[in-house]
């Protein structure tokens, strides 16, 4: 992945995922992905910094995801909706008894409706979070996919 001065009006990364996003800076400081279907969304603060997110293997993330809390991570995962719970699993499993709960609220629209609409029986995707407490629980706070 590249990194390039934030000085510099726009900036753009690659990202590791067989379609090539690109986030781009505004002269005004924002940040925004540019997906290669031509929408994009913005960043908030909490998303800002390019490349602040750890990877993860989905089984470690479940072996210590309570002494991960506040950290920002990214994992390849299976991810299954139902209703408006969104939930992550093992990609390598027909069934994972143990999901990783998540909180959806922050992904984009287009996001949440990729989810809804292609996710019911699971999909595999690279998601993009925070560690949080979801449900009583270390979980998920997600911010972006990437399919």
């Amino acid at each position: 992945m590249k990194r390039i001065s934030a000085l510099c009006t726009v900036s753009f990364i690659l990202l590791s995922n067989a379609w090539a996003d690109e986030v781009a800076e505004t002269k005004d400081g924002r940040q925004i992905i540019l997906h290669d279907d031509g929408t994009y969304k913005f960043l908030d603060d909490e998303q800002k910094v390019a490349g602040q997110y750890k990877q993860i293997s989905i089984a470690n993330l479940k072996l210590d995801i309570e002494s991960m809390h506040g950290q920002a991570i990214e994992t390849a995962a299976k991810v299954t909706s139902v209703g408006a719970m969104v939930m992550l699993s093992d990609p390598k499993q027909m069934y994972d008894p143990n999901p990783v709960t998540t909180d959806s609220a922050k992904l984009s629209g287009s996001d949440r409706q990729y989810v809804l609409t292609k996710c019911n029986l699971g999909c595999k995707v690279t998601v993009r979070g925070v560690i949080k407490e979801v449900l009583f629980r270390g979980g998920i706070e997600l911010h972006e996919l990437v399919y």
